[in-house]
């Protein structure tokens, strides 16, 4: 009995490490340590767990803490009404490889419900975008959490595509 527990760890052990090394390796970009980048990456991070999806999420205060060995990287944009902060923008004009990049624009909109997808060549930075809303309401609106839901399940989406 003690052997078959034994075996049964070790494939139980095997899996895990298979399961981990397997994950792809998702990078998101932040430029400060803002309530809307915090509750966003937290909501991710929630529904990666959730959904048990094969990510592993690693986070970046700007550009040059990225490690080069991601599968995507997703460049948090916020703090605007619209547009692109000016470091995000200058690096998107830099980049040779686009393919792995996703933007999320969450602008301050106000209590409106947005949601927008931008495929690479209808964006003026060559990307895929997802925009939405920043308001969230810690559920108390189905209409709020409808929406982080319609584009945080559009980034796993594009994520499992890179």
């Amino acid at each position: 009995m003690k052997r078959i527990t034994g075996i049964a760890l070790v494939i139980m052990i095997f899996a895990a490490v298979s399961a981990s090394a397997a994950a792809k390796k998702i990078a998101i970009v932040y430029f400060e340590r803002s309530e809307v980048n915090m509750e966003g990456m937290d909501f991710i991070s929630k529904e990666i767990r959730k959904q048990r999806l094969p990510f592993t999420i690693s986070y970046a205060r700007g550009f040059d803490a990225l490690k080069g060995n991601e599968s995507a990287i997703v460049i948090f944009n916020t703090g605007l009404k619209s547009g692109m902060n000016t470091v995000a923008e200058s690096y998107l004009a830099n980049v040779p490889d686009k393919d792995k990049l996703v933007v999320i624009n969450l602008y301050a909109v106000g209590k409106n419900i947005m949601y927008d997808r931008t495929l690479p060549e209808d964006s003026v930075y060559g990307v895929d975008e997802i925009s939405a809303a920043t308001w969230y309401d810690d559920g108390r609106n189905s209409k709020s959490v409808a929406m982080h839901h319609q584009w945080v399940d559009e980034l796993f989406l594009l994520l499992q595509e890179k």
